[in-house]
Formats: C-alpha cells, structure tokens, sequence
C-alpha cells in the first residue's frame, strides 16, 4: 500500500470512527475482563505510566491486562518484574507489521484500550476501533493555524480526536507526565494510587549491588553517575569529557565515591570520562535494568543526563541532579520529594526545545544547528550549581 493511499484511508477512517464511536463518553462503563495497554518502552516513559498499571491492576484485579510496547529495557525487564501485566506483546511500528498487529488485537476481543501518549493513534487505529473503551490524551493545539495544524499531523491528534471515547485534555508543557497519565485513570473511574511507583527489587537484585559496591571504600559516601551513550538520537546527553571533568572537581572537593551505571553501550563514554577522573568506578555492561536500580538505591545519590535511570533514582527516593538539555523538566523532571533533587540548565532562551517527534527537516531539537543548551554547559558552571546540592547529600 502507497503512502498517500494509506494517509487516505486513515482519514477515512477517522471519520467513520467520529460517527460510529463504540461508547459514548457520558455512558457508565462496566468492569473490563480483558484490558489492553499501549504503552512505550523507554525507561522514562515506562516509569511514569506505571501508576496507570498500578490503578488499573487494583480497581480490576480479575482483568487480563496486556501491555504492547516496542523492545526496550522498560519492555523486557521492568514490565514483567511488577507482575501487574498478564502479557506482555512487542511491537515493532513499522509498515510491514500494521496489518497483522490491528488483526490481533481485534481478534483478542478487549473490554478497554488505555493509550499512552507515545503511542500512535494512527498505527493502532483499525484494531483500537473494534474496542468498546479507549482511553487516551488528547492535545490542546496552540498557536496560528498552521502551527495547530502541524500539532495535529506530527502528533495524530486528528486520530485520537476520532478514536478514543474516553479522553484527558491535556496542554504540553503545563503538566508532569504523571499527573497526566495518572489522568487517564480518572476519566475511567479508577482511583489513582499515590506516592511513588513501586520498582520490584528482590532480594538477587540487592545482592548483586552489594557485591559492585565492594570495589567502593567502606563507610564512604557514594555517587551513582550516568553519562549516557551521547551524543545519542535525541542529543540530550552531555558530552563525556566536561562530566569526567565535572566528576574531577567532585572528588577534589568531597570525600566520596563515584560508580558509573549503565549498559555496554556506553562503555565509550565511561573511557571519556575516566580521562579527567580515573578514580571513576563502574558496573557498566555487567548489570540488568532492575540490578542497576539496586546499585543506584545503595547509593546516596545520582548526577546524571536526563535519561530513564535519573527517573528510577526520583522514583527511588535517591536524591538526583540533573543535567538538562532539550528536554522539558515540567514533563519529565522531579515529581516526588522535590527539595531532594538539582536542576542544571544552561539557561538560553530556546530551552526547553521543540517537542520530541516534530518531523525531521523542520527547525527542532535535532536540526537548531547549535545544541547549545548542553555545548554552552562548561564543568565548572555546573560544580557551582551542584556545589550546595553535594554539601547536603555528602555531609
């Protein structure tokens, strides 16, 4: 199927789904059997729709829940160590997959669809469309008209507007992703839990922490550090040499312990790093996801890029600075016990930066030319920033 062909018959859909929506908003819902959740696979975004799995699981604890996310640490370890999923499905968006995904999920006959907002509308649309329930965030579009019109083509909202029957209105920037997922609950009549998300450490997970910070010193205090594999996709990730730098003056200043996390991948940044401090330690490539969480909760804090693990380390109580570049921190920063946490940004006037899957050629994140929200942000800017936030944490 062409291209413009299928955008045709997308839109044709979503015109027939306005017109013969399953259940109307105001209609009382009965209690689901088979529930499906769209979720996303990154970390971030994982940990912070797992209030919505928590809500569901308690308000249904008979339903079958399916969660259908793409392959990420958050899809292969964190989901299937809650326990609040039945079954987990990966799903690949591309072309080739559309047709037999909707099939399934029609074929798996669900009560209620819940949609992240990372999900698309347009890929699921002909399989959510046989679901009585679907509950989704739809976005108030602001600005001119050619704005709210490139809103609503990047972001499917056109799509969503048509499909879902159950909607939270929501203005980007204006909210946490929390609060807003923690949304969805409420336009389905679950309560929504409060507190932290609850991240399955066992007893395995604790033991191997305790054996990486053997290579620690006793009675010392300690630092989990995450450089990311930057600069990555997103262009979010400081550069390597200033955090190394950064970490130089730390260790200069306050008598403490640092310990790298993070997976394989970014072995090329921990040698970066340890340039400018070699006393750097690290368990780099040798943990899981749930094994790095332990590791980061034996310590006393975390300084990282804005990354799925600097969410673990809010979502486990551990005091975490951050170190900002595109991203919004109104969405994705501090949610819980924020006088325990740092904020670094550089501070010009573009950041925060376009929203994440605005198309590739437009002026974003990706195409500025300059990426000085992290190239501006020298080591010693940030050890000044940092310099209270340490004092507290390491006394």
């Amino acid at each position: 199927m062409s291209r413009s062909f299928r955008v045709a018959a997308d839109a044709a859909r979503t015109v027939a789904l306005r017109l013969f929506s399953s259940v109307p908003a105001e209609k009382a819902l009965s209690a689901p059997k088979n529930i499906l959740v769209l979720g996303y696979g990154a970390i971030g975004d994982t940990l912070f729709f797992l209030p919505v799995l928590e809500g569901l699981r308690g308000a249904h604890p008979q339903a079958r829940i399916t969660w259908v996310a793409d392959l990420a640490p958050g899809f292969k370890e964190l989901i299937p160590a809650t326990g609040l999923v039945d079954e987990n499905w990966f799903v690949k968006i591309n072309e080739p997959d559309r047709a037999a995904v909707n099939a399934r999920i029609a074929a798996a006959k669900f009560d209620w669809a819940v949609m992240s907002l990372s999900s698309s509308a347009d890929f699921f649309q002909q399989g959510l469309s046989s679901i009585p329930v679907r509950a989704g965030h739809t976005t108030e579009l602001s600005g001119g008209p050619w704005r709210r019109i490139r809103q609503a083509l990047v972001m499917g909202e056109l799509t969503r507007r048509a499909l879902l029957n159950r909607t939270a209105l929501i203005s980007l920037g204006s909210e946490h992703a929390v609060a807003r997922n923690s949304r969805l609950l409420t336009v389905l009549g679950v309560p929504a839990p409060t507190g932290r998300p609850r991240l399955p450490l066992s007893k395995e997970h604790h033991a191997f922490a305790e054996r990486a910070m053997a290579q620690l010193t006793p009675g010392r205090r300690r630092l989990a550090i995450h450089l990311g594999i930057g600069p990555g996709q997103y262009h979010k990730f400081w550069d390597a040499e200033k955090f190394g730098r950064l970490l130089a003056s730390i260790t200069a200043n306050f008598n403490v312990d640092l310990i790298a996390v993070g997976t394989a991948d970014e072995a090329p940044s921990l040698e970066k790093a340890r340039r400018k401090c070699p006393t750097l330690q690290s368990c780099i490539g040798t943990a899981g996801l749930m094994e790095t969480f332990a590791v980061i909760a034996a310590c006393d804090g975390f300084i990282g890029n804005d990354t799925g693990l600097s969410k673990a380390a809010m979502a486990l109580g551990i005091p975490t600075a951050t170190i900002w570049g595109p991203s919004d921190a109104r969405e994705v920063g501090v949610f819980w016990d924020p006088q325990k946490h740092a904020d670094v940004f550089s501070g010009i006037a573009c950041n925060p930066c376009a929203r994440l899957g605005m198309p590739k050629g437009s002026y974003n994140y990706l195409t500025c030319g300059h990426h000085d929200c992290l190239g501006r942000l020298e080591p010693d800017f940030v050890f000044e920033r940092l310099k209270p936030w340490l004092s507290e944490r390491l006394a």
